[in-house]
């Protein structure tokens, strides 16, 4: 898109870990909502929302699920039905230190 740019500034060290070390949740997908065209403010009687989580390499993941599903299931509005999953997730990968010699 023009005009658009992903870098966040103009260090490359500051980019390289916002990149792979900075936490991030993106929404990658929607179901249930009409377009903005057709858009009211109704409630709505199923929404579906997939988001990606990045979490830094060295984090315990299997506890930042747990935290995760905690924390998007506790106290939701109007006694709505909050369902999450977790289908797929995994550790980052953190190399070793790198030796002296190398």
């Amino acid at each position: 898109m023009e005009g658009v740019d992903t870098i966040q500034n103009n260090d490359s060290l500051k980019n390289y870990i916002a990149k792979s070390w900075k936490q991030t949740c993106t929404v990658i997908g929607i179901d249930g909502l009409p377009s903005c065209g057709k858009a009211g403010n109704v409630v709505h009687p199923t929404t579906n929302i997939t988001i990606s989580i990045r979490m830094p390499p060295t984090l315990d993941v299997k506890k930042a699920v747990d935290f995760t599903i905690k924390e998007l299931s506790r106290d939701p509005p109007y006694n709505a039905h909050v369902k999450v999953t977790c289908p797929k997730w995994g550790n980052g990968i953190n190399a070793n230190e790198m030796r002296g010699d190398f």
